[in-house]
């Protein structure tokens, strides 16, 4: 009986062994996937993020030459509109005056009235003409 009793033991402490080392494996097994997940999950967010940080990039570019674009033709405008006017003042050409502004503000859709201001700081009847208009239109 000491054999079969020997046997017993050792059969079940071999079960228990395995057991434990079953245990063992399945916890490496779950840690090593959760790990990988972790991995994927870090390594996806950062493509995510580089991926935002140069759309905004480049859409902060693009505003800026927009930006930079309308502002350096709206100077031209106005330099325009300040050689019109000194070189027409004299003719006193309103129905000219006004169809210049009027053709000017058709061609630059991103401003909202151009208006000539004499050098005593009144509004020139043509352009108020034309902003009027403008206004009734909008």
């Amino acid at each position: 009986m000491t054999l079969r009793s020997n046997l017993r033991t050792a059969a079940v402490s071999l079960g228990r062994n395995l057991s434990t080392i079953a245990l063992i494996a399945g916890l490496l097994l779950t840690a090593s996937v959760l790990g990988a997940t972790l991995w994927v999950a870090a390594s996806d967010k950062a493509g995510t993020v580089r991926s935002a940080q140069a759309k905004a990039e480049l859409l902060a570019r693009m505003l800026e030459d927009q930006t930079t674009r309308t502002v350096e033709t709206g100077f031209f405008a106005m330099d325009t509109l300040v050689e019109f006017a000194s070189l027409h003042a004299s003719a006193g050409g309103r129905e000219r005056t006004e169809a210049f502004l009027k053709q000017s503000l058709a061609g630059l859709p991103f401003m909202r009235s151009l208006a000539l201001v004499d050098s005593e700081g009144t509004l020139l009847p043509a352009a108020h003409r034309v902003m009027r208009d403008w206004l009734l239109t909008c």
